[in-house]
């Protein structure tokens, strides 16, 4: 006999207390709310991190495979050369999180006029 158990997944109240729970809650909250008003958003600054962290995963696994099938002697001036490609993407990824998005929450387009979203702890 087998038991069959239903999940019913439930939105789960932020604390209060809890600012980044309310944070996150809030701008999650946001996206839907204004998409549900016709806004329509756009996701470049994500597709930008997105290629910035594939391309850094990329190099790594191309590394690991090389190393594993030639060994590290073989490729030592690849593994150099991969090593420092890794560290500029991740530094640039680490910038436009930083300095280009600055907490940047919604992205979008109203009847062709930009509307931006960003939240700061204060």
């Amino acid at each position: 006999m087998f038991l069959v158990s239903l999940y019913i997944h439930r939105p789960t109240e932020p604390k209060l207390t809890c600012s980044t729970d309310c944070k996150n809650t809030t701008d999650d909250a946001l996206q839907n709310y204004l998409n549900g008003l016709k806004f329509r958003q756009s996701h470049w600054y994500t597709d930008v991190k997105l290629a910035l962290g594939y391309t850094a995963v990329i190099i790594a696994a191309i590394t690991f495979a090389l190393d594993y099938k030639y060994g590290f002697e073989a490729t030592k001036r690849f593994t150099t050369f991969a090593v420092v490609a890794y560290f500029l993407l991740n530094g640039a990824f680490t910038y436009w999180i930083w300095q280009v998005e600055k907490g940047l929450v919604y992205v979008g387009a109203w009847k062709g006029r930009k509307v931006s979203r960003c939240y700061s702890a204060q």
